[in-house]
């Protein structure tokens, strides 16, 4: 079945089967299903999509700093909802507890990832100004910041004389994928730099990001990024770290998209950015997944 099958067909589809089988999608799902990330995502929607809304709220995004519901009770609660019968159905709790740690932590993740985006940047905070000037000084080292306002930062992809206005789409989110890019992997970031100061095929480095930051989010709060999180780490718990790394294989294997796609000049790069996203998501939904949203293979 397609991963993203329209929710009325999908939910008479669960209907037929329940009739034809006695026995309902998250019982089909943890009998059927052998994979544990495959399990997880498919329990995980099934959750998603559910008609009781106290199991939608397991699998849904936690905002920041709400409590999250633990494992076990989770479990109690689909037993009882669903009225499963662990007598008939033995396997069932061995089968289905190892999903609910990494679908109730990444329920978490994005809503922190969530509230990162809301984090206006404020000139005023002493560690946002500290993540631009280290963001500077990871990008060009060998070149001194010499003031906080100025066309210098045009040098690495910011619009105006503030960078601070840049942020305002994707918040503290926005910087803090770029630093993290510029840090963890400095060799690849200062490469996909020197492409992007191309006199004629170049683009705004930090504008890309934030622009790649915007679309990695999406992604993740669309459920794009479930299953590859889920088989990343491997029953355990996803992490900002993860996130981000997909943010920096964007960031990277767009770069490349871009100069494979060899553009006139700027002005096409809404289009050569779309064609992108199309076969990323097309990627995502192959199975068994064909890409590594990661740049952690010790290169940098």
């Amino acid at each position: 079945m397609p991963l993203f099958f329209p929710l009325y067909f999908w939910r008479l589809y669960k209907w037929l089967l329940r009739l034809l089988t006695r026995k309902c999608e998250l019982l089909r799902i943890c009998e059927g299903t052998a994979d544990l990330a495959s399990r997880t995502f498919a329990v995980a929607r099934s959750l998603k999509n559910s008609k009781h809304k106290e199991l939608q709220s397991i699998a849904w995004v936690t905002p920041a700093g709400q409590d999250v519901i633990d494992p076990d009770d989770a479990l109690n609660l689909i037993i009882k909802t669903k009225k499963i019968s662990t007598e008939k159905h033995p396997n069932f709790v061995s089968s289905i507890k190892p999903c609910l740690l990494p679908i109730i932590a990444l329920s978490a993740l994005k809503g922190d990832i969530e509230k990162m985006k809301f984090e206006s940047y404020l000139s005023e905070n002493d560690e946002h100004e500290q993540q631009l000037t280290k963001l500077w000084s990871l990008l060009v080292p060998q070149t001194e910041l010499k003031a906080r306002f100025g066309t210098h930062w045009g040098t690495i992809g910011f619009q105006g004389k503030d960078p601070a206005t840049d942020f305002r789409g994707m918040g503290m989110l926005g910087l803090y994928c770029l630093v993290y890019f510029a840090e963890m992997h400095s060799g690849k970031a200062r490469q996909v730099l020197g492409f992007s100061q191309h006199p004629t095929k170049g683009y705004p480095l930090a504008i890309t990001s934030i622009n790649i930051t915007q679309i990695v989010y999406s992604l993740l709060l669309n459920s794009h990024l479930d299953y590859y999180l889920y088989l990343k780490s491997r029953g355990n718990v996803p992490t900002i770290n993860d996130f981000m790394e997909a943010h920096c294989y964007v960031m990277y294997s767009f770069n490349q998209f871009w100069l494979d796609s060899n553009p006139e000049n700027i002005m096409a790069f809404s289009r050569v950015r779309d064609r992108y996203l199309s076969e990323l998501k097309r990627r995502l939904e192959e199975r068994p997944l064909t890409i590594e949203l990661s740049l952690e293979d010790g290169s940098s």
